[in-house]
């Protein structure tokens, strides 16, 4: 039967200690379940051979609870087809680790997506090919490799959480954004690639994702929140995963640090409010990403709705309804042509802390790691946020911009409690910290950056102790 509703976080608990924080020069910290997970060797088959989605395709659950079932879908014309299970992670350098494998299947064609009339929406009512038993499984991003008899091949993507735990950081994923950017099944949100320039105004979960950078059906997770895994995974940082989905049904008050990843740009109303409440609980939020906030939708079952013509008061652009740069600190104001590399540029605001264990000063370069989007302050910014990045750029129609980078603490006036807020304002921060996945540069080039990673583990220590 066709998937109807996805499942989502519920978080209790409280937060452990740092896996890298200070523990009294003691004894060395424990090894938390990251660390432990990522212990033995891993496997490099997890990296796709021959893709090709007019073979085979899929989508699955996007976000389960460990111990719970991924329902997954998939269409083949093949007579038949295997599926290997993988965690990403660190695991020496190879990547992932192989969880399960399962089939060979029989094929099957399924049915043409359902067009609604009014918004444009895509949406499958495909047969569940198999499913999944995530029982054991360590919270994580996982891929499905759908392989035919042939040799095609294509991923499908989902993403286990811990729901007995808290950790010191909670990684987002942004399944929001990457539906909004797929055009599957006929439109996206976008006019550039949805027919006739008419783009839709809601779009569904029940589809597979178009092959779109280098992440052959897994949205686009092989663009950033693969590199931003493999750096917490590599340095031992203890983290739970999860989506913007979950986010937007419960507050993640039992974490220490939240970790907003990759293209994030598209939250409910909901999440954010979830966001902030458990900001004002004296949880930090760290947004390795770029153009934060800056849509607002809605969710409902598996559609995802967000009308930015402005005919529908819950849906639009949060500069409309309530300003993402009182929070987040900045505000998109542009892109770039995304395989054109820009430098970073440290600005005059950026404090020292941030810098300890560099030789960088203000004006230094970190080269490659800016875009593709840039972001600016507003008269609405926290008056206590600083300009710790502030980066020159063109953007695609020609126009010359800079990107800010920001940085606040503050208090919420209700609890008493701190936090800190830092937005790095560039998705492509995750290039100084991996170089796996997709690359922005033919032929590739490795930006991977040690004063970047240094950079960001200041800030995660801050964040985590």
């Amino acid at each position: 039967m066709g998937m109807k509703r996805r499942d989502f976080i519920v978080l209790a608990g409280a937060g452990l200690l740092s896996a890298c924080g200070d523990n009294g020069g003691s004894n060395p910290p424990s090894p938390n379940t990251i660390a432990t997970e990522n212990a033995p060797p891993g496997v490099s088959d997890w990296v796709l051979t021959k893709p090709d989605s007019s073979q085979i395709e899929g989508y699955a659950s996007t976000s389960v609870n460990a111990g719970s079932p991924v329902s997954v879908y998939v269409n083949t014309k093949s007579a038949s087809y295997s599926a290997d299970i993988y965690r990403l992670g660190w695991y020496g350098g190879a990547g992932a680790s192989l969880k399960r494998q399962l089939g060979p299947f029989p094929g099957s064609v399924q049915a043409l997506p359902s067009i609604d009339s009014v918004t444009g929406a895509a949406s499958c009512s495909w047969n569940m090919s198999f499913s999944i038993d995530t029982t054991g499984f360590v919270t994580g991003i996982y891929l499905v490799k759908l392989t035919t008899v042939e040799g095609h091949q294509q991923y499908v993507y989902f993403i286990v959480r811990d729901d007995s735990r808290t950790a010191d950081i909670l990684f987002v994923s942004s399944s929001s954004t990457m539906q909004a950017y797929n055009p599957w099944g006929g439109k996206s949100l976008y006019v550039s690639n949805s027919p006739n320039s008419t783009p839709a105004t809601a779009v569904s979960y029940n589809r597979p994702y178009e092959p779109n950078l280098d992440s052959e059906g897994a949205g686009s997770i092989m663009a950033w929140d693969i590199k931003v895994l493999r750096f917490l995974e590599s340095h031992g940082l203890d983290v739970c995963y999860s989506d913007i989905l979950d986010l937007h049904h419960t507050s993640p008050t039992g974490f220490k640090c939240v970790l907003i990843s990759g293209h994030s740009e598209y939250w409910s109303k909901q999440a954010r409010s979830n966001l902030q409440f458990a900001a004002s609980q004296g949880v930090n939020v760290l947004a390795l990403a770029g153009n934060v906030c800056f849509c607002q939708v809605t969710f409902n079952a598996d559609v995802m709705t967000c009308d930015k013509s402005g005919g529908d008061p819950n849906t639009g652009f949060f500069r409309n309804l309530d300003p993402e740069e009182s929070f987040f600190g900045q505000t998109y104001t542009g892109f770039e042509d995304m395989h054109t590399p820009t430098d970073f540029v440290l600005a005059a605001g950026i404090p020292a802390w941030m810098l300890k264990g560099t030789h960088l000063a203000p004006g230094d370069k970190l080269p490659g790691v800016f875009g593709y989007e840039g972001d600016v302050t507003t008269s609405r910014t926290p008056s206590s946020a600083v300009v710790w990045g502030n980066s020159p750029f063109t953007s695609y129609h020609g126009q010359k911009l800079f990107g800010v980078a920001t940085y606040y603490s503050s208090s919420d006036p209700s609890t008493g409690r701190s936090y800190q807020v830092l937005n790095v304002g560039a998705m492509n921060w995750a290039y100084g910290l991996d170089s796996a996945g997709f690359n922005m540069t033919n032929p590739p080039t490795n930006y991977e950056n040690a004063d970047a990673k240094q950079i960001t583990l200041n800030v995660i220590n801050r964040f985590i102790t």
